[in-house]
């Protein structure tokens, strides 16, 4: 299944795309939502985004311009550093 992706618009102006959009997890609908990200400010961030009816998934501007980046380096653990984490897990 092949998931078609289109931009969001910018939210300075408050206009919004009506492109048809399909689900990238799963190829369901997607519709337009304004939604609201408390965790910036106190008085929180309104932005227009698309989720998908099907599985929930939400969309932005922003999380279409991260998937383009290329993913970091994975960060090497040591051997020791990995038991420690092991034993931590384990006894919990």
């Amino acid at each position: 299944m092949h998931a078609t992706m289109t931009s969001v618009a910018g939210t300075t102006t408050g206009s919004r795309t009506h492109q048809p959009m399909n689900c990238t997890r799963c190829g369901g609908w997607m519709v337009q939502e304004r939604c609201m990200d408390v965790g910036e400010s106190l008085g929180g961030y309104w932005f227009w985004g698309q989720r998908c009816i099907q599985c929930g998934d939400i969309v932005d501007e922003v999380i279409l311009r991260n998937r383009r980046l290329p993913a970091p380096p994975p960060v090497a653990v040591e051997d020791e550093e990995l038991e420690d984490r092991t034993k931590i897990v384990q006894a919990a």
